[in-house]
């Protein structure tokens, strides 16, 4: 399923990127893909999910669906948690029984978003939502940088 998903998203980034940035930004999706993976298949207790991949005007969106109900009590206590102001990176962790989130659970959703934040992408939006028949889909909208001038020369350590 994911080798499937890399490279559509090696193709929707070949027409989107300025060629120096092509492959440090798809080496940072490629991760960011696979966590909402493990995020969706995690929520949906290990059933199938399904993973779109597409661009709608220069926007690279990745999109993962999952079936919450064969475990409702971890998904009313990730409500709970973004409810009480969570950050999305810790969903996993909750998941997972563990404290804490982001990079101590490999890499979470909040550090690859700090990563492509700092890569000089701008307008990146990661959203979670659920439907009346138990469906969550976990979307990320990225923006890749327009010029060299929005983003850094180099790479991951600086900032905008």
């Amino acid at each position: 399923m994911t080798g499937g998903v890399i490279r559509r998203l090696a193709t929707a980034l070949g027409r989107l990127l300025i060629p120096a940035k092509q492959n440090r930004l798809l080496n940072v999706l490629q991760y960011c893909v696979l966590e909402l993976c493990s995020n969706a298949v995690e929520a949906a207790g290990r059933r199938p999910v399904r993973v779109g991949l597409g661009v709608r005007g220069g926007r690279l969106e990745v999109e993962v669906c999952g079936d919450t109900r064969a475990r409702p009590a971890d998904w009313r206590n990730i409500q709970k948690q973004l409810a009480e102001g969570a950050r999305p990176g810790g969903i996993r962790a909750a998941l997972l029984g563990r404290k804490g989130g982001g990079v101590r659970t490999g890499v979470g959703i909040v550090s690859v978003m700090t990563i492509l934040r700092k890569l000089g992408g701008s307008q990146n939006s990661l959203t979670y939502r659920k439907s009346k028949d138990g469906i969550v889909t976990a979307r990320l909208c990225v923006r890749p940088p327009k010029s060299r001038k929005e983003g850094t020369s180099h790479g991951i350590r600086g900032g905008n």
